[in-house]
């Protein structure tokens, strides 16, 4: 459903609705700019589908202290296959969430860390990269391998190099939609 005919004729309808979902890959993100009369019952289905993608990351990520994970990162790039826009575009919203917590907790929350978001070529082996960049030599990459689904972690911030591998499964569309509707937190 266009977006123009939401905003006319479908609002005051969809406030009686429990969840709203849609897949950002098909909807790009116009839907996220509509003034829905509950945004946190409106769920994307690229959101969803990152779940064990974000699990994995954020598993690594808590075993350090924030002000360590901060400490003089400048700009993170992401890179996502065309087809995946949608989940690219909520992995770079999770993630700058993600660094603006930990800014904030390190008491350094005036500043600002871009994240941007490319498209990897088809010709690629990964489905999708993460690379942080900071002033010093620490550093932090992580890629989703496309035909094993194995994801690595390279990475330093500062206590000495460190690689961690994990098997990341794709989400059955069951699993996808259960998500959706009940857990996936905007």
């Amino acid at each position: 459903v266009p977006r123009e005919t939401i905003e006319e004729r479908y609002l005051a309808f969809v406030s009686k609705f429990d969840r709203i979902v849609y897949n950002s890959n098909i909807e790009g993100p116009v839907l996220d700019t509509i003034a829905w009369p509950d945004r946190s019952k409106v769920k994307d289905f690229a959101r969803s589908r990152l779940l064990k993608v974000l699990q994995s990351l954020g598993q690594f990520l808590s075993s350090y202290e924030p002000e360590i994970l901060v400490d003089g990162l400048k700009h993170i790039e992401i890179e996502m296959l065309h087809d995946l826009h949608g989940e690219g575009r909520n992995l770079m919203d999770w993630m700058q969430s993600c660094v603006s917590n930990c800014l904030s907790i390190a008491d350094k929350a005036s500043e600002t860390v871009e994240v941007k978001l490319a498209e990897l070529s088809e010709e690629q082996a990964f489905v999708a990269t993460v690379s942080w960049h900071y002033a010093s030599d620490h550093f932090f990459e992580w890629r989703l391998d496309r035909a094993s689904r194995l994801t690595t972690i390279k990475a330093d911030f500062g206590k000495g190099p460190v690689e961690n591998k994990q098997i990341v499964t794709k989400m059955k569309p069951v699993e996808v939609l259960s998500e959706a509707l009940f857990f996936t937190q905007t």
